[in-house]
């Protein structure tokens, strides 16, 4: 079978931070020599990230990190919070993921995602690279999805009497599916390639 289906609920991904967008505000926003490097859940922090308790002025815009008993390092990206994982200053990538992905209520092997997230390419410091790629799940369904493109979230089935809950293929999805179907929820997010199989 040819679909796409999700290893894990943490949801990974790897976003590639634009270097330009870094080295033309350099001057404006950075300032060194009130600033230095900082350690959080055994990551390194340094320019362009910032400590929120550090202040704004030794990072780039957006790029605050908050680190909540030095075991989580969190982003802030479109007022939701991402759990960073990884961060490689030489590659210019950060990989997050989403600290609400396995909420408690929904029990492991259910992928929980309550935020669709989009970027904007044309404007935004933060790109997806190149080994992510989109999913589409659709929660609590009434009717039953048998289609190639659409592989079912078994561990989700029951949670809400006789509905089912599915991964859509990255560019198979047009929207109508959630309707066809009458799905309750439809979320769209960016997921690692590592973390799928096809």
């Amino acid at each position: 079978m040819d679909a796409t289906i999700l290893r894990g609920c943490a949801c990974p991904l790897l976003m590639k931070l634009y270097q330009e967008h870094f080295y033309t505000l350099l001057q404006e926003h950075y300032h060194p020599a009130s600033c230095s490097n900082a350690t959080c859940a055994g990551l390194n922090i340094s320019y362009p990230f910032w400590l929120n308790s550090s202040g704004t002025h030794c990072g780039y815009p957006g790029l605050g990190l908050a680190c909540e008993n030095n075991a989580s390092l969190i982003l802030f990206i479109q007022s939701h919070h991402y759990r960073v994982t990884g961060i490689d200053y030489i590659k210019h990538t950060v990989a997050v993921s989403d600290t609400d992905a396995g909420d408690e209520e929904y029990g492991a092997g259910c992928p929980r995602l309550h935020w669709n997230l989009t970027i904007d390419y044309a404007s935004s410091w933060l790109q997806l690279t190149s080994s992510d790629s989109n999913i589409t799940i659709l929660y609590n369904c009434k009717k039953n999805i048998s289609s190639s493109y659409a592989v079912e979230l078994s561990a989700c089935q029951g949670r809400y009497g006789n509905k089912w809950s599915y991964v859509l293929r990255d560019g198979v999805a047009t929207g109508a599916e959630a309707y066809e179907h009458e799905c309750e929820e439809v979320v769209v997010a960016p997921v690692l390639g590592v973390h799928k199989v096809e």
